[in-house]
């Protein structure tokens, strides 16, 4: 729901979730006395960009629980133990995530501890 009230401007696709189409179907999203009709949903299988968001959410969803599970003095033999395309692909994935968020704060929303936020931070220096 947060993307569709964030965004109201945007057109919304979501990959098909009986569960989710069931429960927007119980809301009326509005802006104003405007009901918001700014999303649809469409089977993954012929939408390539929604196969290469699951992809991208599932490499941020493991780097996130990576971080939550890791301590900030394991970080450093992290970093040390990278080969050199290891490195360069944790740095592809930092700048994107950036670039992300250089475009518009308002489209990363994560939910974890400050701590995460803080190894994301070190990681970020360590790579600098």
């Amino acid at each position: 729901m947060r993307p569709l009230r964030t965004f109201i401007n945007s057109e919304h696709i979501f990959d098909n979730e009986d569960n989710i189409t069931c429960l927007l179907q119980e809301y009326k999203l509005l802006d104003g006395n405007t009901e918001l009709k700014h999303y649809k949903f469409i089977d993954s299988k012929s939408e390539l960009l929604i196969q290469l968001s699951d992809v991208f959410v599932g490499i941020m969803g493991k780097y996130i629980e990576f971080l939550n599970a890791a301590e900030m003095y394991e970080l450093n033999d992290f970093i040390k133990n990278l080969d050199v395309q290891q490195r360069r692909n944790l740095k592809l994935l930092l700048a994107l995530e950036q670039k992300s968020h250089n475009h518009n704060p308002a489209m990363l929303h994560h939910v974890c501890p400050l701590s995460v936020f803080r190894k994301a931070e070190y990681l970020c220096e360590c790579l600098a």
